[in-house]
């Protein structure tokens, strides 16, 4: 049994192929314990894009530390579901559909399975609202809130730009949230630590934070 420790990177997004989250989870891997990487492929429905993502993905998380790589969509049944969450250090929630994402994982019964892993949790983007505390959707006027997982007490807006500051200034009158930009990331580990662009919305004022 590998001995671990929990540390969450909740990365605001970027082009994961053009490598750059590269090195950020890089040092993800390097402050894992036990470096198998299992992916949490749960936030699309679109085929091409599933089998893209399992050729894409193992040779990327190897050349940067794993040892093994797999896919959660992998195992065929509950126990082996439990078996993979058991021997990974590392569980990898991509971005996508966020709301189908938080729909799969509630519905496949993963809720107490994340929220009590104890290894390294990376999410991009759509993996990074699921840990939040709710998921805060903005699409032009519109501003939805979807019950998350709560892993860790923080909101985020993902893919930050200047352009949702109107928006997120009016949330924060009543919450913090944090304007997390693409190749940023937010590292919970009993402390937080800030690496790229990111802002803090707070009491209707906008702070830069790192």
């Amino acid at each position: 049994m590998f001995k671990m420790k929990k540390k969450i990177y909740l990365e605001g997004g970027g082009e994961v192929k053009k490598g750059e989250a590269k090195e950020i989870d890089k040092k993800a891997i390097d402050n894992a314990d036990n470096k198998n990487v299992y992916v949490l492929d749960l936030s699309s429905k679109n085929k091409g894009k599933q089998i893209m993502w399992k050729e894409f993905f193992p040779p990327y998380f190897k050349e940067l530390g794993a040892n093994k790589v797999d896919f959660i969509s992998n195992a065929k049944s509950p126990e082996e579901i439990r078996k993979y969450f058991q021997e990974s250090g590392i569980l990898y929630i991509p971005g996508g559909d966020t709301e189908l994402l938080i729909k799969n994982v509630q519905e496949k019964g993963l809720v107490n399975l994340i929220k009590s892993f104890n290894g390294v949790l990376i999410g991009m983007s759509a993996g990074a609202y699921l840990m939040c505390n709710q998921y805060i959707k903005i699409r032009e006027e519109n501003i939805t809130k979807v019950g998350a997982l709560q892993v860790v007490p923080i909101q985020m807006k993902a893919h930050y730009e200047e352009k949702f500051d109107s928006k997120l200034l009016k949330l924060s009158k009543g919450i913090d949230i944090y304007g997390v930009s693409n190749k940023a990331v937010i590292i919970w580990d009993r402390k937080l630590e800030f690496i790229g662009d990111i802002y803090l919305f707070s009491k209707g004022k906008k702070t830069k934070i790192n």
